[in-house]
């Protein structure tokens, strides 16, 4: 083979991959911007990247011990099988194909564990299948991560839910923060 013809090749090649690469699109959410929400109770919120639907979860920039202001605080399980603070897109992701979510342990509350558990919906929230847990270590005041890639090959459109998946207390006192979001996709 004639090595200006593989060289063309070679160069179409990488052209048409990062024009691929670059379809991928991001939202990266802080709800720094996001309207408050000072009570616990079920309630729909906008931030920039659409509406969130925060249940047992607050977002508010009043809170001195939060990580950060306005960085949504979800309440923990008081047992297991109980409900737990949650915040989820009411808006749905096209060709969603990664979540990142940043989060803390709430300074105050010591457990276990702190965790978060991130599921996704294809039919608008109905059911809900589980990407997986992410732990965060206690003795460390520092954010953690939980990263989850989608098999998405489809470009289905998907919804995403963040739960507090952290030891149960009964007094809910393993509260966590959520420090930021990310949703890559593309079609």
């Amino acid at each position: 083979m004639d090595l200006r013809k593989f060289n063309v090749a070679f160069l179409c090649l990488a052209f048409l991959l990062s024009i691929k690469a670059s379809a991928q699109q991001r939202i990266h959410e802080t709800f720094l911007d996001a309207q408050n929400k000072n009570k616990y109770p079920a309630e729909v919120i906008t931030a920039l990247s659409g509406d969130w639907m925060f249940n047992d979860a607050l977002v508010t920039n009043v809170k001195s011990n939060d990580i950060r202001p306005k960085s949504p605080r979800l309440l923990g399980p008081t047992s297991i099988n109980k409900s737990n603070g949650y915040i989820s897109t009411e808006f749905d992701i096209k060709g969603l194909s990664s979540v990142k979510v940043g989060f803390i342990g709430y300074k105050d509350d010591v457990s276990d564990y702190y965790a978060v558990e991130v599921f996704v919906s294809k039919d608008n929230g109905k059911n809900w299948a589980s990407l997986g847990v992410r732990r965060g270590d206690p003795t460390k005041e520092e954010e953690a991560f939980a990263e989850y890639k989608i098999n998405n090959k489809k470009k289905e459109a998907y919804r995403v839910k963040i739960v507090n998946a952290s030891a149960p207390k009964s007094n809910r006192l393993s509260r966590i923060n959520i420090t930021e979001i990310q949703f890559e996709y593309g079609e």
